[in-house]
């Protein structure tokens, strides 16, 4: 029997699952395609099926969603039916036992046939030539894996002569795959299967340029690849959403191709967005995606690629955002504004408050190649686990011209001096506060927890922000050593 990949493991999943047919969100909400008949009717038979219940379900970035259900009769006939079309998109038959097969329900009336025993090489379908072609592509796959199969396992056995032999064979059954995808993009240019086809194609490098002495740009191929990766890629199509490809190929360009500095982050972001912007549903799905990953991530440039997404997209009117209730919108440009002016890279905001004598000391005014400012608070957990090692930190690197801006954020001064008489290694910190938040550092720092811990270089600038003290070592060690490098003869 052909076993297919896991996609609901327990019961507690299941439940989800069909919970799921009860949900309609804004986010996920579909657009309907044109077709002369309103609704969809598909209808199936799985020989050694009888009694239970299949889902119809659809991928979305990563995730897949219920769109339909259909209780199976004792025969192993069932139907799905809905007044709507469905949008264009790659879709999921679920039966029970973990097994589904796959359809591109382009037409309304649909009609499937197959065995449980062999989902996959049974299966025959009417009134959905997308579906058919997509079988035939797969069927042709399953029949040239048995072979590499059979060949993999004759090969632990043979001598190195077969083995050679046998590998040559492998490797001509994995080119003709790869010949009958490339058939199938010739002989269909048009169909909804050449375009996920060639949404999943690499850029085939060609032989780099050699310079007038004979020498290859070592960076030259990364170039290539990076410029050439969406040159297959239909942005036009919003079905492509609705397949297991799209998210991947999006994920592996923004976070493996394009260099992990915040500049190439958003150049990358804003092409991708700027090509979708006219494919309502490759739109909302990236802008929100993007949001939420740099949103969430812990990479120290993702709050400058959030905000620019924040302030550029989610607060410009020009942009549909429609799918999306109005207090989150403003939720997300808020945010993306407020944190604006810490972003890395950007001059850290001045900060000049007053030490337990009432003495004012500027931030910026600091004779430092290096100043971390530590927000902190006397009754924090984790701040008092950060001092002791931001205390040996500054003993290692004061040196170094290594000072600490430590800001006690409480709103009245007992807790703030008795916790400073009790560490002593502290009093070589300058340690002020704002008891009445005169100087908005809060606001201006982003400051509604503590610790919150930055690093800005001579200039002031923000070299670091929201990392731990053991980072922060690292960062000075490999700013020391390239300082050393550069004054080297």
């Amino acid at each position: 029997m052909q076993k297919h990949p896991l996609i609901i493991k327990t019961k507690e999943e299941m439940m989800k699952f069909i919970t799921l047919l009860f949900i309609s969100t804004a986010l996920f909400a579909c657009s309907i395609g044109a077709q002369d008949k309103e609704g969809y009717t598909i209808d199936v038979k799985v020989k050694g099926l009888k009694d239970s219940i299949a889902y119809l379900a659809y991928y979305y970035g990563d995730k897949k969603y219920a769109q339909d259900t259909a209780r199976i009769d004792g025969k192993g006939q069932f139907v799905f039916q809905g007044k709507e079309n469905l949008p264009g998109g790659i879709y999921m038959i679920i039966l029970p036992g973990q097994q589904y097969f796959e359809i591109v329900p382009e037409n309304p009336d649909i009609k499937i046939e197959t065995t449980l025993e062999n989902l996959i090489s049974d299966l025959k379908v009417t009134g959905s030539p997308e579906t058919a072609l997509f079988y035939e592509y797969l069927q042709f796959v399953d029949k040239q894996a048995g072979k590499i199969q059979d060949l993999t396992a004759r090969k632990e056995t043979a001598s190195e002569e077969e083995k050679a032999r046998i590998s040559t064979q492998v490797k001509e059954l994995e080119n003709s795959i790869i010949d009958y995808k490339k058939d199938v993009i010739s002989e269909y240019p048009e169909a909804f299967v050449t375009k996920v086809f060639k949404a999943m194609r690499e850029p085939e490098i060609p032989e780099p340029p050699k310079d007038a002495e004979g020498k290859i740009d070592s960076t030259w191929e990364y170039y290539y690849f990076k410029a050439h990766y969406f040159d297959n890629f239909d942005f036009t199509d919003d079905g492509l959403v609705r397949t297991p490809v799209y998210q991947p190929r999006m994920e592996k360009y923004v976070t493996k191709i394009v260099m992990q500095h915040p500049d190439s982050i958003i150049q990358a972001l804003d092409f991708i967005l700027q090509n979708t912007r006219n494919s309502p549903e490759q739109f909302k799905f990236n802008l929100f995606w993007f949001t939420n990953y740099y949103e969430r991530s812990k990479l120290m440039i993702a709050e400058n690629v959030f905000s620019h997404l924040a302030v550029n997209y989610w607060c410009n009117e020009a942009y549909d955002k429609s799918w999306m209730d109005t207090v989150t919108i403003v939720k997300i440009c808020e945010k993306g504004k407020m944190l604006n002016p810490t972003l890395i890279g950007k001059k850290a905001p001045e900060l000049n408050l007053e030490d337990t004598l009432r003495k004012r000391h500027s931030m910026h005014r600091l004779d430092a190649k290096y100043t971390i400012l530590f927000f902190w608070d006397s009754t924090c957990g984790h701040c008092k686990k950060q001092i002791p090692k931001l205390i040996e930190l500054h003993d290692k690197y004061k040196a170094d011209g290594v000072e600490v801006y430590a800001v006690n954020t409480e709103w009245e001064s007992h807790g703030f001096k008795k916790y400073l008489r009790e560490k002593e290694g502290m009093r070589e910190f300058i340690n002020v506060q704002d008891t009445t938040n005169a100087s908005r550092f809060r606001q201006k720092y982003d400051v509604s927890s503590t610790p919150v811990i930055m690093v800005v270089d001579e200039k002031k600038e923000i070299i670091a922000k929201r990392v731990d003290i053991e980072v922060i070592g690292e960062i000075l060690e490999n700013r020391k050593k390239n300082r050393s490098e550069l004054s080297r003869p």
